[in-house]
């Protein structure tokens, strides 16, 4: 992860000191859970797991979720490496619900160090919007897989399920732009976005479009010194959208922040920082491919 690293003394930045979210402001928002925020880590973490066991939903975060699979597709671009599963899901009650999970980078160093800064409008419906090309390719390739196909399939199966999209990393950029293409573009509603160290993936217009028309159920996580959320740059033109909940290094304490998506007070304070570990420990519980069961991965690559 030495890549990083060297970003983030190229671009001349630093880390402040900060309050920890534990002593600021307290996380009891009524319209925040963090035990649904966590199940829909469960399930972003999922996507990073072997296709076998996303098949058969018995991956370690799969387990964690204590969702019983109704119906389950993967999706992988080859080129692009956007890998995501569209399924329905149902409790213990029997309520089922329907989910976009999106994997994050398989080599976070790597994308880390060529993230593509270019922006496009892709001729979107919203004035002057514009987001991150890659991201965008990412979701595109996914989508022309059959993605959203699958998931119009869903609906008319399951008509009273609930959409929701989620993803870690790269991963929940894809899962945000999903969130927008499918509301405002597509006319699919979407109930409810949970994403987990997620990159800044539009512009300013882009930022206003969707804070201003999304549900309140748009949370973004953030874990203390998480570095991903600090990228691409806002000198770059880039803004967050979404409502951001700020998590203490111990993942004890969580910070609701002010909806803004850029609240100086929450990871915006530390400007910049260098911590893997943050990026890859939400919840006290590893996202990745180290989140899975090693011994699976390896009988897939033999396979």
């Amino acid at each position: 992860m030495l890549g990083l690293v060297s970003l983030s003394l190229a671009v001349g930045l630093h880390s402040n000191s900060s309050s920890d979210p534990a002593h600021d402001v307290s996380s009891s928002d009524p319209a925040y859970n963090e035990s649904r925020a966590h199940l829909f880590y469960t399930l972003a973490g999922a996507a990073y797991c072997p296709n076998t066991t996303i098949g058969s939903w018995s991956c370690i975060p799969c387990a964690r979720s204590n969702q019983s699979v109704v119906s389950n597709k993967i999706f992988y671009d080859k080129k692009t490496g956007a890998r995501g599963f569209a399924g329905a899901f149902a409790d213990a009650s029997g309520t089922t619900m329907i989910v976009f999970s999106f994997r994050g980078s398989e080599g976070l160093n790597n994308w880390i160090m060529n993230l593509n800064i270019a922006k496009t409008d892709h001729n979107m419906s919203c004035a002057g919007c514009k987001v991150h090309s890659g991201f965008y390719d990412c979701w595109r390739a996914l989508k022309n897989h059959g993605i959203v196909v699958e998931l119009r399939r869903l609906i008319a199966t399951y008509p009273s399920a609930k959409v929701y999209t989620t993803g870690h990393s790269l991963g929940a950029a894809i899962a945000m732009l999903a969130s927008y293409e499918l509301q405002y573009e597509l006319k699919i509603p979407v109930d409810g976005v949970y994403t987990f160290g997620q990159p800044r993936v539009g512009n300013q217009a882009f930022h206003d479009f969707y804070n201003d028309n999304s549900p309140r159920v748009t949370w973004r996580l953030t874990h203390w010194r998480d570095p991903v959320p600090h990228l691409p740059l806002q000198s770059m033109g880039f803004s967050h959208i979404g409502n951001e909940v700020w998590y203490n290094e111990k993942f004890t304490v969580g910070k609701v922040c002010d909806g803004s998506g850029e609240d100086p007070t929450c990871s915006d304070s530390l400007d910049f920082d260098t911590s893997i570990d943050d990026h890859l420990f939400y919840f006290e519980e590893t996202i990745g491919e180290n989140g899975c069961d090693a011994a699976e991965v390896v009988v897939e690559q033999e396979a």
